[in-house]
């Protein structure tokens, strides 16, 4: 079947992880990515990282930006235009290398819920092979470090809702 790649997308950054489906599934790379440029830069450093990995993608499954209630907003709303608009960049990048790779949106609701992040972060972690948190490559900032955790807890949800057998 060939690969997957699951994003957290943000505006000048994405945690991006990349999972073999050959033969189950298992976690091959997870990283995030930055730029001090636009959604556009980002866009491109997203799919120079899955390029990079010299694999062929037949499925990207990106976190859909989700408007919230308004007693819980944080920051200015239309942040999430601009997100939104970096989410579809970034499809389109990783696309143009891939022309044949299937597209799925989900939102954060439906992978986790409202769970705290620390509880969220350990979670993933908990299902993951040693091998496979060896090929988690964390940024020193651990602020951002959650991004990372993010796009690997979306593969994590999306194998389990295809019932795709995990290594």
């Amino acid at each position: 079947m060939g690969y997957t790649v699951t994003i957290d997308p943000g505006v000048h950054s994405a945690g991006i992880a990349l999972w073999d489906t050959s033969d189950g599934v298992e976690l091959h790379a997870a990283a995030l990515v930055r730029t001090k440029g636009g959604w556009g830069d980002l866009a491109n450093v997203v799919a120079l990282w899955v390029e990079e990995q010299y694999v062929e993608v037949a499925e990207v499954i990106i976190e859909k930006p989700q408007i919230y209630a308004q007693h819980k907003l944080k920051g200015d709303p239309n942040d999430l235009i601009t997100l939104a608009i970096a989410a579809g960049a970034i499809v389109m990048s990783v696309c143009t290398q891939h022309p044949d790779a299937v597209i799925h949106t989900i939102k954060p609701y439906q992978w986790k819920g409202q769970i705290p992040k620390g509880i969220s972060v350990q979670r993933i972690q908990d299902q993951l092979m040693p091998l496979e948190r060896e090929s988690v490559c964390l940024p020193t900032a651990k602020s951002l470090q959650h991004n990372v955790w993010d796009a690997v807890g979306i593969g994590l949800y999306w194998f389990r809702q295809q019932r795709k057998d995990r290594s």
